[in-house]
């Protein structure tokens, strides 16, 4: 028949299917961070050394830390009022 392999391809193994997978993660994984630095290199005129890949994680631990992530934050009724 047209189309169809002549022979059987052998069960691939779990881990076989496991490895494929995160081969395919790693890849898409790559081409997103890769694709993000060259567009904010040729589009926002950003300086995309370590720092700039640093900057995401340091900026989401300061705004955890000041909306009450890590610890209990309290504060006076007065401030409380300015905002309200």
């Amino acid at each position: 028949m047209l189309g169809r392999p002549r022979h059987k391809s052998p069960r691939r193994l779990p881990f076989e299917r496991l490895q494929a997978w995160s081969g395919a993660y790693l890849a898409l994984f790559l081409l997103v961070h890769v694709v993000s630095v060259l567009s904010g290199r040729a589009m926002l005129d950003l300086d995309t050394n370590f720092w700039f890949a640093a900057g995401v994680m340091l900026a989401a631990l300061v705004v955890a830390a000041f909306s009450g992530a890590f610890y209990a934050v309290d504060l006076p009724a007065a401030y409380r009022a300015t905002f309200a």
